[in-house]
């Protein structure tokens, strides 16, 4: 074979390789710890455990949006309560009461892998004529403009979601979630969100 031939399907499996590595899939296991309820319970409300506020909210609008857009009610727990109150069984009873909802579904973390690597573009030249003779290729200073660079992190995150039932507190069902290497919080709470969202419309408890 060519060594031009080679070369070229070299670096095309290459490609294939670093695209497979890239779309690595989330992972998504369920258990069931009581028995299926024979009618999908209604009204779900989704608590984020977490000390960022910011954080928490976030995942719990994108899960309570996500179940909403599938045609079932659904509400993010710090939207309905005081959220400078600890979190705790009576301020989520209270949430529960507020909103009616027949599920809680309770997410939380459980392992967080960070990698933090520098990065950047590659450097550049800056070139400067020193004579009016354009031929002379050694009349020109050269620079080196080094780029600029920057903290790229990527986190692997492993978290559980308990879904329990209203009332009674009675719990009926785990996800668990793992997600490999995500560049921004954002697109592993979305992630998380789409993953749980779907295995409880698997589960049948939600449309």
């Amino acid at each position: 074979m060519p060594v031009k031939q080679l070369t070229a399907r070299l670096t095309a499996l290459a490609s294939l390789l670093l695209l497979a590595a890239c779309a690595t899939p989330t992972r998504v296991t369920s258990t069931w710890h009581a028995e299926a309820p024979a009618v999908a319970p209604e009204g779900v409300l989704v608590v984020g455990l977490g000390r960022d506020l910011t954080n928490r909210r976030t995942f719990e609008d994108l899960l309570a949006a996500r179940l909403r857009d599938a045609g079932n009610q659904a509400w993010a727990s710090s939207r309905h309560m005081d959220n400078m109150a600890p979190l705790q069984r009576e301020t989520v009873a209270a949430a529960v009461t507020s909103t009616g909802a027949g599920l809680v579904v309770v997410a939380r973390l459980e392992h967080q892998d960070v990698a933090v690597t520098e990065t950047g573009e590659r450097d550049s030249v800056k070139v400067q004529r020193r004579s009016e003779t354009p031929l002379d290729f050694f009349r020109y200073d050269y620079e080196v403009m080094a780029a600029p660079t920057y903290l790229a992190t990527e986190a692997a995150v492993t978290l559980a979601a308990d879904v329990y039932r209203v009332p009674g507190g009675q719990l009926l069902y785990t996800i668990d979630v793992v997600i490999p290497p995500r560049e921004t919080r954002y697109e592993i709470m979305d992630e998380a969100a789409r993953a749980i969202d779907k295995r409880l419309r698997r589960a049948k408890l939600v449309k």
